[in-house]
């Protein structure tokens, strides 16, 4: 093979570019070896449910030889779709094997049986936990550990080594141990290292990766594959196709119906907050623009549609329309404002900067002060006023309202008439109606 000096580098690269240097050099190096690569993050993994593959084709039916023949044309046609890659059979029927074939007449008159020669050879080549599991219990810690007993992997080495295999312990009457080759004939043969089922029927899976391109543009050219191929199957017979293709249909499907929905539980509850029927139909307004910057945004940044996008789109609806919601509740008080705020015009011209910015920003108390804040902060001069009204209405000494005293021609406020209690002590207290609107008692 070549050098691997080229895939050290300044700093990290991205998995999957490593991934796709090894499939060219190793395909360069070992033709006619089919190598293929797993998810190699634990969200393609969750995402895949189990499967080796993003697309999964599953060949579903009794008929194993003429799937099998199908699934290998299909296989072939995949290779050249443009994107996909590490296609292979999960399930191949060529692969080597060797088959021992227990001569039951013998083996009773030893008092074995077949299942007794099975155990031998899965002890001798798997270990002991596959036959019967044996513990020991740590005396000291009070930890059981699993011991497996099994022979050395250097000592199966050829077949000879298979032969000698333990069949049987000797027993009384019945002559000593015998050896493998006294009680099985072994043979060549070929079969599937595995056989799947899915819901009782025997399935043969074709899988296949992606590589540079995004899944939707593979699925577009892969499903006319998969269409084409089910028509050479045999009567009950059938192809579905799992993995994250099934997974992307059914959440963009569920997403784009909670867009819909979303959508219409925002216009209910704005109908109930605004008791409107009209008003809800101005904040929808927003919406469409809402979507339309994702859409911008998906296209700046070169990301594909997808399910993080989807469910930034549904939280960007409610952004947007809680955005409308506030201009349109402002609609009502800012023609009162407004109506306020006319006669303070004058004192508000910039002129004027140098005596009203002291009185905005300082720690004075004075009513006429409070008088000017809030109907102010929607004029001209709210720049002066603002961080005085902010501060004032976070600590609730300026409450929101309407109506009280119009100021003079001068821009002055008239004094408020006071009054004490009956006993004519007590605090002062306003009667009619507050500066800002709030009724006296």
């Amino acid at each position: 093979m070549p050098s691997s000096r080229s895939f050290s580098g300044p700093g990290h690269r991205p998995t999957e570019e490593y991934v796709r240097r090894l499939r060219l050099r190793l395909n360069r190096a070992f033709p006619g070896v089919t190598f293929y690569f797993l998810p190699a993050d634990i969200v393609s993994q969750t995402i895949n449910f189990g499967l080796p593959a993003p697309f999964d084709v599953q060949i579903v039916g009794r008929d194993q030889q003429q799937n099998r023949a199908v699934a290998g044309r299909l296989a072939e046609k995949l290779r050249r779709v443009p994107g996909v890659a590490d296609v292979r059979v999960q399930q191949p029927a060529d692969l080597p094997r060797l088959q021992f074939a227990v001569d039951r007449v013998k083996a009773s008159e030893l008092g074995l049986t077949q299942r007794d020669v099975a155990n031998a050879m899965l002890l001798s080549l798997s270990g002991s936990s596959q036959v019967q599991p044996m513990y020991w219990l740590n005396p000291k810690k009070g930890v059981q550990y699993l011991v497996n007993v099994r022979t050395p992997q250097h000592a199966m080495d050829s077949l000879s080594a298979l032969n000698v295999i333990p069949a049987g312990i000797g027993q009384p009457g019945r002559g000593d141990a015998q050896v493998l080759a006294n009680l099985a004939t072994l043979r060549r043969s070929t079969g599937p290292p595995i056989v799947n089922h899915y819901n009782v029927m025997p399935v043969i899976d074709v899988l296949a990766g992606t590589n540079g391109r995004d899944l939707g543009g593979v699925l577009r050219d892969i499903r006319p594959l998969v269409a084409e191929a089910e028509k050479e199957l045999t009567k009950g017979n059938f192809i579905v196709l799992r993995g994250q293709a099934q997974t992307m249909d059914s959440s963009f499907l569920g997403l784009g119906l909670g867009l819909i929905v979303a959508t219409a539980l925002i216009y209910l509850l704005l109908v109930v907050n605004f008791q409107s029927w009209l008003d809800p139909f101005i904040i929808l307004t927003a919406l469409p623009g809402a979507l339309a910057g994702v859409v911008w945004g998906l296209y700046l940044t070169y990301t594909t549609l997808n399910v993080p996008a989807l469910m930034g789109a549904i939280m960007s609806l409610g952004a947007g329309a809680n955005g409308e919601a506030a201009r349109l509740r402002l609609r009502s008080p800012v023609p009162r404002t407004r109506r306020r705020a006319r006669p303070q015009r004058p004192s508000a011209d910039p002129r004027e900067a140098e005596r009203v910015l002291p009185r905005a920003i300082g720690p004075h108390r004075r009513r006429d002060l409070r008088r000017f804040a809030y109907p102010a902060h929607r004029t001209r001069s709210r720049q002066f006023t603002r961080p005085y009204t902010r501060r004032k209405l976070r600590t609730g000494e300026i409450r929101r309202g309407r109506g009280g005293p119009a100021p003079d021609s001068a821009g002055q406020h008239p004094a408020v008439p006071r009054r004490r209690s009956a006993g004519g002590r007590g605090p002062a207290r306003r009667y009619g109606r507050t500066p800002l609107g709030e009724a006296g008692p």
